[in-house]
């Protein structure tokens, strides 16, 4: 993997990079720092902001106060070759190569994914 810090700093500190604002997304905002700082700490490293996804998909677990995030979303500057894995404990990080929303950006970059990660349901829906 080839990361342009730089690039991926300015796009995160703009408005190009806010996130939505659905209670499922709200949800992973207020506890995906405190309950996986090692997840934060790696996207600090490449300069991505973790509460800023480009998409989170999500669902949430009957019966048990929970929801599923199974594919988190981060653009990324630079390159990645299509097989990239990366381990952090138990979680996956990967390059999603065919399943996420148009980026809209023209510069050379891809989107990284991890998942499967679980979070308490502490927002209303």
């Amino acid at each position: 993997m080839d990361v342009n810090l730089n690039r991926n700093f300015e796009y995160y500190q703009s408005d190009k990079s806010l996130p939505c604002d659905c209670a499922g997304c709200r949800n992973f905002f207020v506890q995906i720092k405190e309950k996986f700082p090692e997840l934060n700490e790696y996207l600090l490293s490449l300069n991505v902001d973790i509460c800023r996804p480009l998409e989170l998909i999500w669902d949430e677990i009957d019966n048990d106060n929970k929801i599923e995030y199974w594919d988190c979303q981060y653009v990324v500057f630079g390159n990645c070759e299509n097989d990239f894995i990366k381990k952090i404990g138990n979680i996956e990080f990967n390059k999603n190569t065919n399943c996420h929303p148009s980026t809209g950006i023209s510069e050379e970059h891809f989107v990284l994914a991890f998942g499967t990660i679980v979070l308490d349901k502490v927002i209303e829906f």
